[in-house]
């Protein structure tokens, strides 16, 4: 392959990850929170997929406390940590603007940036989820400590769609603000991976054998699943008004957790072949 389209293909997941991204935040910002229908529909949404029993929401509640401030700051030390052991300084630098810039970002846009209209409801700004952030940016930033490991990839992408579906699932929060978290992942992460892709790392750009390719992402979309049939069983066997939109937002954000993954491995292994290549 010419260096040209190593460099086009290598550009273009980046940008693909940068504009899902940006979609994702101003389209949950824009048609969530200042349209009448896309606030009906997420209204309706939420309460069908918040859980109404309070021992079990008190269960996820506990859960997404655990997702605190010093556990994130401890988790990206350890990435760091192991990647700066390892000798892959541009790695720790990756990892640390992707979590940093993603967790960051979110609470400056949640309580500074954003505004949502208020209509009576009584609720301020929630968007984005930080919890959804927190746990996406962190199985995103072991694909750049561990990259080319299906077996991470579906970690991630668990993370990813758990961490959205339990702020769902429990009532804290609405579809809108884990949606603008995954595209606010995705912007960090078109940020980062060019500069993991500056460490040596073979394993990214080595091609796993077919067969082995399809298990590993066949692994990735069950990682999805998983989840994702757990809160859709929880609701259909309820039945309650506005099913057939949290049905909509559980396959929606399965879904965009899964691009967001798959996307991020592609620029990651074709960074790392360009860079090999340089």
């Amino acid at each position: 392959m010419f260096p040209r389209r190593q460099a086009a293909t290598a550009l273009t997941p980046l940008l693909l990850l940068a504009l899902l991204g940006i979609v994702l935040v101003l389209g949950a910002h824009l048609l969530g929170q200042h349209t009448e229908a896309g606030r009906a529909m997420d209204l309706a949404a939420q309460q069908a997929l918040r859980d109404p029993r309070w021992p079990t929401r008190r269960v996820l509640l506990v859960i997404l406390g655990l997702v605190s401030p010093f556990a994130l700051a401890g988790s990206l030390a350890v990435l760091v940590a192991v990647a700066l052991r390892q000798g892959r300084s541009w790695t720790a630098a990756a990892i640390t603007v992707l979590m940093g810039g993603a967790n960051v970002s979110t609470q400056l846009l949640k309580r500074v940036v954003l505004e949502r209209p208020e209509l009576g409801e009584g609720v301020g700004n929630t968007l984005p989820s930080g919890h959804a952030t927190a746990l996406l940016s962190l199985g995103l930033a072991l694909m750049l400590l561990l990259p080319g490991r299906r077996r991470i990839m579906a970690l991630a992408t668990f993370l990813g769609t758990a961490g959205a579906l339990i702020t769902l699932w429990s009532g804290a929060h609405r579809p809108v603000d884990p949606i603008a978290a995954i595209g606010v992942c995705a912007l960090w992460a078109a940020v980062a991976v060019p500069i993991a892709a500056r460490d040596r790392c073979p394993r990214a750009g080595r091609p796993a054998p077919t067969l082995a390719a399809r298990l590993g992402w066949a692994g990735v979309i069950v990682a999805a699943l998983i989840p994702a049939a757990i809160v859709l069983a929880r609701v259909l066997a309820r039945r309650p008004p506005g099913t057939g939109y949290a049905v909509t937002v559980i396959l929606l954000v399965a879904t965009l957790v899964l691009v967001t993954v798959a996307l991020t491995a592609r620029a990651a292994r074709a960074g790392s072949v360009v860079g090999a290549a340089d």
